[in-house]
């Protein structure tokens, strides 16, 4: 049987993972669970980011203690899915410049993905909504950087995705700091890692790109400039 405890502990995966960019960055993802997630997850669950715990955030994660504050049958509310991209299915991609402006329609055949640490949010919804159609033959391929090993999030997820559609979905990793033996790359996006782990650039490519933005200014435009994706074939969440 699944605990109140274990249920709050669930929500604050959940919502840490989906919504910390809505809270920093003012964006908005749509987020899908499996059914059986309560039971995947109760048992990763832990406490974190509390005041003066990790050095890296000294005052703590904004959600995990706003959500740690919480009663049971306290109420939140949720708004969205509100972004300016959505995916409609069969490579078509709905898009608008703003909020208000109508959606052009960019369809591709090939996805290059480019994200870093919880960048992994918009791009894990559409690779599930697309692997699980199996009429939908566009191709993904995600290059995914972050600091350490230990900081890749649903790299499980992930795997097994890959595992499951070889032929659909690409999963290429890259380290800051990476262990002895490390099979993937090393350091900051580059111009290699675009040309060798991202489709090529065409009219039936579209580049989406979600992280840092330091990340997304200095190494992510650029390089992809070098290896000639036009600025027209991206989006940055």
């Amino acid at each position: 049987m699944v605990s109140w405890e274990n249920i709050f502990c669930w929500i604050q995966m959940v919502l840490l993972y989906t919504f910390l960019y809505t809270f920093l960055h003012q964006r908005t993802y749509l987020f899908c669970l499996k059914h059986n997630v309560l039971e995947d997850l109760s048992n990763r669950c832990k406490p974190i980011y509390y005041k003066n715990v990790n050095p890296k955030f000294p005052e703590g994660g904004k959600m995990s203690q706003y959500l740690e504050s919480l009663r049971i049958g306290d109420t939140i509310d949720f708004r969205g899915p509100s972004g300016l991209l959505v995916y409609q299915g069969n490579g078509a991609f709905a898009i608008k410049a703003e909020k208000k402006a109508e959606p052009v329609i960019k369809t591709s055949k090939k996805v290059g993905m480019i994200a870093g640490g919880t960048g992994i949010t918009p791009m894990l919804q559409i690779i599930t909504a697309i692997m699980k159609d199996p009429q939908d033959q566009t191709v993904c391929h995600l290059l995914f950087a972050n600091q350490t090993e230990k900081d890749i999030l649903l790299r499980p997820e992930l795997e097994e995705i890959a595992a499951n559609h070889p032929t659909r979905f690409k999963l290429w990793f890259t380290l800051d700091r990476a262990p002895e033996k490390w099979e993937y790359s090393q350091g900051f996006i580059s111009e290699d890692m675009v040309r060798d782990h991202l489709p090529p650039p065409g009219d039936d490519t579209l580049i989406l790109l979600c992280g840092p933005p330091p990340m997304i200014q200095f190494a992510c435009n650029p390089n992809l400039d070098k290896v000639g994706h036009a600025s027209s074939r991206r989006f940055t969440f």
